[in-house]
């Protein structure tokens, strides 16, 4: 489910006595604009309300903490923006709408902007991904998040586990170049830059599936769907991670099992141990999902479902906003 920004540029009606009315201009302003009836606000959801396990996105995968703006300009980084100085927050409900100030406006009025958001920058469990910057807007493009860090168990991800009442997924997006003048309005998607793996396992009380074992796992990933993902990036294994116990599961689905940064199965392998609970109580068996090339994008569920006729795992994906299961081809057995 990706959260919404929405930009809003408003540039109120302007008379002054005894004129005719303003020529309008291609791009939607006018040539007669003042930079004191200019506005600039950007709307987005920042989810807290009750969810449903219907709800794909679990309440702590929809919060939005925090958010960060970069501002620039003819490809030249202009600023980080500031709260207090350049924008107010105001919160109602589920939506918080960021104001730029008067004295924003009054700086950049007439000006084309680029802004880059940045969701739960610090509410991260691994720290502030941005902090400080300077470079071009293609180098801002190309940032990578933090490295994962080392941790316990579930440390197979130290900066994407979420830490409920506090912490909150990373998202981002972008706008498209914005004059500050004249009405504006523009749609932003925030996107999660991880991928999140729920584990089916049609016969709960039959087969346990006791450890996750994960290898050459991308340890960061590109901050924006925009860059350019040249820049090389380490792998290493992570922590085991234990279960999903009975628990852990709504029914046969165990959701949120673990999270990974984007990869392929041919750079990153998953073997899980599967254990039988019955006449044979204590035989397990290893299974290693195949190396297919299977790609693991970013801001999608995977969900890798046990299949108890001939024993092999099938993965299906979808956005966090699809209550499907998807359709899954066979990588392990």
């Amino acid at each position: 489910m990706f959260r919404k920004l929405s930009i809003l540029l408003a540039s109120g009606a302007m008379f002054v006595a005894c004129s005719k009315k303003p020529v309008e201009t291609p791009d939607g302003g006018d040539q007669n604009h003042n930079q004191n009836h200019s506005t600039l606000s950007f709307t987005y959801q920042s989810y807290t309300g009750a969810g449903t396990y219907a709800e794909i996105a679990l309440n702590p995968e929809k919060v939005v903490r925090d958010l960060d703006m970069w501002m620039f300009s003819g490809g030249a980084f202009v600023k980080q923006l500031v709260s207090g100085t350049d924008y107010t927050s105001t919160p109602n409900g589920t939506m918080t709408t960021v104001t730029m100030t008067q004295a924003f406006v009054d700086t950049y009025i007439g000006q084309t902007l680029t802004f880059y958001f940045v969701g739960n920058n610090a509410a991260s469990t691994g720290g502030t991904h941005v902090s400080t910057f300077s470079g071009t807007e293609t180098d801002f493009a190309d940032l990578l998040t933090s490295p994962l860090g080392s941790g316990t168990q579930p440390g197979y991800s130290g900066n994407i586990t979420i830490i409920p009442g506090t912490g909150g997924l990373l998202m981002t997006g972008k706008s498209a170049p914005i004059a500050l003048f004249g009405q504006r309005s523009a749609t932003i998607e925030l996107k999660r830059r991880i991928a999140r793996f729920d584990i089916k396992n049609p016969k709960p009380t039959q087969y346990r599936i006791t450890e996750i074992f994960i290898s050459d796992a991308k340890e960061q990933a590109a901050m924006f769907a925009t860059g350019s993902g040249l820049a090389p990036i380490a792998t290493r294994s992570l922590d085991k991670i234990t279960g999903p116990i009975t628990a852990d599961y709504d029914g046969t689905l165990a959701r949120c099992a673990f999270y990974l940064y984007p990869t392929d199965l041919l750079t990153t392998t998953i073997t899980i141990e599967v254990q039988y609970i019955g006449a044979a109580a204590g035989e397990k068996k290893m299974f290693t999902l195949a190396d297919t090339g299977v790609v693991i994008d970013a801001n999608k569920r995977y969900i890798l479902t046990l299949n108890p006729t001939d024993l092999t795992f099938t993965i299906g994906s979808g956005d966090y906003d699809d209550d499907d299961d998807g359709g899954g081809i066979i990588i392990g057995g």
